[in-house]
C-alpha cells in the first residue's frame, strides 16, 4: 500500500505529530508513522511513501541520553529514507533549527525545511504546508472547514470537550486526544492553546467550562496533585458537567478529585485515537 507521506518525529513530540497528522489526513493526505508500524516493517512503510517528513522541535538534537543521541530510531529512519532516494522534508516547530544536525544526518541542512510558528500562526501555516504537499503528490485537497479563531470562546461558545490536565506530565497525551477528537469534528478546548491573551486566564476557564458537554479529566500524578486541575473539575461539577477521567500511567486519584468523578465513566489511556473512540461514546 502506497502512502503519501511518512511522518518522523521523537517520541516527545508525540503530541504535536497526532494533531499535524490528524489534520493532513483530513485534508486527504496519507500519512504513516512509527506507530501504525513495527521495528520490522518500518522501512516498507517509508519505501512506499512518496515524502519523509521530520518533525525538529528544539530538542530534536539535545544529547539527552548519550545511546539515543548516537542512534535514536527515528535519526536511522530519515537516514534510510534518504539512502531510498524519498523527498526529505525537515518541519521546524517550536524553535526548532538545524544547527546541531548530525554528522550522518548532514543531508538535512541542503533540502528546504518548513516551520511551523506557534498560535495563533501554527494552523494557518499547517495548511500552507498540506496545500504544498496536496500540490506535490497531485492529489486534489478535499473540502475543509475554515480554521477557527484562535479561540472558540470569542465566537461566544467553548469546544464540546473541554480537556483538563498538568502541562508537566500530560501535555502530550491531552494534545494527542484533542487532535483525535477534532480530526472526527469534536471540537476541544485546552490549554494552553485556547488561551487568548489580554483576557483573564480564570474568567476564560470558567466560560470554557460552563460552555462544553463534558470535560476529560487527564489523570496523571501531577493532575491529581494540581489545585488548578482540582478546581476546573469543581467548576464542572458545580455547573453540572459529564466528567470524564482518563486514566493515564494507572494513576489511582486522591480523595478530592475522587469525590468528583464517577467509576462508571472512567477510561485508561492507551492512544490517541483509540482513547478518543471511547471518549465521544461516552459524551
Amino acid at each position: 500500500m502506497s502512502h503519501d507521506v511518512f511522518l518522523g518525529f521523537r517520541t516527545a513530540q508525540r503530541g504535536d505529530a497526532a494533531r499535524i497528522k490528524a489534520h493532513m489526513n483530513e485534508r486527504g493526505l496519507s500519512v504513516v508513522d512509527w506507530a501504525d508500524t513495527t521495528s520490522m516493517d518500518s522501512h516498507d512503510a517509508i519505501e512506499a511513501s512518496a515524502i519523509y517528513a521530520l518533525l525538529i522541535g528544539p530538542h530534536t538534537f539535545a544529547p539527552s541520553v548519550e545511546y539515543e543521541r548516537r542512534n535514536p530510531y527515528v535519526f536511522a529512519e530519515a537516514e534510510f529514507a534518504y539512502r531510498a532516494g524519498k523527498r526529505i522534508l525537515p518541519v521546524l516547530l517550536q524553535g526548532g533549527d538545524l544547527q546541531n544536525v548530525p554528522t550522518e544526518l548532514s543531508f538535512l541542512k541542503r533540502t528546504q525545511a518548513e516551520r511551523l510558528r506557534p498560535e495563533p500562526d501554527f494552523l494557518p501555516d499547517l495548511e500552507d504546508l498540506i496545500t504544498k504537499l496536496l500540490d506535490e503528490v497531485q492529489k486534489p485537497a478535499r473540502r475543509h472547514r475554515p480554521a477557527a479563531p484562535t479561540s472558540p470562546i470569542d465566537r461566544g461558545e467553548a469546544g464540546q470537550v473541554f480537556i483538563s490536565h498538568s502541562t508537566v506530565d500530560g501535555a502530550l497525551e491531552a494534545a494527542a486526544l484533542a487532535g483525535a477528537l477534532e480530526a472526527e469534528g469534536v471540537r476541544c478546548w485546552i490549554a494552553p492553546r485556547d488561551v487568548e491573551p489580554g483576557k483573564t486566564y480564570p474568567g476564560q476557564i470558567v466560560r470554557a467550562i460552563e460552555r462544553c458537554r463534558a470535560l476529560v479529566l487527564m489523570l496523571t500524578p501531577e493532575a491529581d496533585r494540581s489545585a488548578d486541575v482540582l478546581q476546573e473539575v469543581q467548576i464542572a461539577h458545580s455547573a453540572k458537567k459529564l466528567v470524564v477521567p482518563v486514566i493515564i500511567r494507572h494513576t489511582v486519584p486522591g480523595d478530592d478529585i475522587r469525590y468528583f468523578i464517577s467509576v462508571r465513566h472512567q477510561i485508561l489511556w492507551s492512544d490517541g485515537q483509540s482513547t478518543a473512540n471511547r471518549v465521544r461514546g461516552v459524551i
